[in-house]
């Protein structure tokens, strides 16, 4: 009887560790399957816009993109600059040239 209840428990434990690791599994994979950002500093960002900082602040009061504000500095998403250049093939998004 107490051997019996033994393994019961070891059967239940065995299951619980089955679905955890499925859980974690699962994790690990939707984690690895959504790239890092890259955040740019404001020259970097011109660098790759080939535009002035009157174009890029522009740009952003007309939320075509958007800036995090970390301390006195300023980043912006990669892939949203890289978006935007792609854009109209690198014209500026409102035929703006400034």
């Amino acid at each position: 009887m107490h051997q019996q209840k033994i393994l019961e428990m070891l059967e239940a434990i065995k299951l619980a560790l089955a679905n955890h690791t499925l859980e974690v599994s699962g994790f690990i994979q939707r984690h690895n399957a959504e790239p890092e950002e890259i955040y740019l500093n404001t020259q970097e960002a011109l660098h790759l816009l080939q535009r002035s900082e009157r174009t890029l602040y522009y740009w952003i009061d007309k939320h075509l993109i958007t800036v995090k504000k970390i301390g006195a500095n300023n980043y912006f998403l990669k892939s949203q600059i890289l978006a935007l250049i792609n854009r109209k093939g690198g014209s500026d998004p409102e035929t703006v040239n400034r």
